[in-house]
């Protein structure tokens, strides 16, 4: 899954529920011996159509999240005849919702890493000095 949108070389490590429950995972991967900024310009070229919901420097290091433009929950909402819902489901199962790329000593920011190292307890699951990407996406769960 996203093999297009995964950077050169990250490792998967591991998948949780996001904010969203199982509609919305969180899937995880680390690459090592690399530029935080080359992680977060490679995402930024290759979702232009996202929006920069944050992008800024912090301890050091740069954090950066995508969001998409036009999210998948609102075009749920569209959907006037809820029998339709399975189809759209369907359809949209997959769908990327929003990235992040974040150093994994970051402990301080509200971020995906924080709810995976801290509401998962996936700590010693991020290796120590890695590059972290977070890709969410949505999960088809009407059937």
């Amino acid at each position: 899954m996203f093999e297009d949108l995964i950077y050169p070389n990250a490792e998967f490590l591991f998948e949780v529920n996001g904010l969203g429950g199982p509609m919305a995972p969180y899937r995880f991967y680390a690459v090592e011996e690399v530029d935080i900024d080359q992680v977060a310009d490679f995402y930024l070229e290759r979702l232009s159509d996202f929006d920069v919901e944050l992008d800024e420097v912090a301890e050091g290091h740069r954090h950066l999240m995508l969001t998409r433009t036009e999210s998948v929950l609102e075009q749920l909402g569209q959907v006037a005849d809820p029998t339709e819902l399975p189809a759209r489901g369907r359809e949209l199962d997959g769908t990327l919702i929003g990235v992040e790329v974040v150093h994994a000593s970051d402990d301080t920011s509200i971020s995906r890493l924080r709810i995976a190292r801290h509401a998962y307890d996936r700590a010693d699951d991020i290796p120590a000095g890695s590059v972290v990407i977070v890709l969410e996406y949505f999960k088809n769960v009407y059937g």
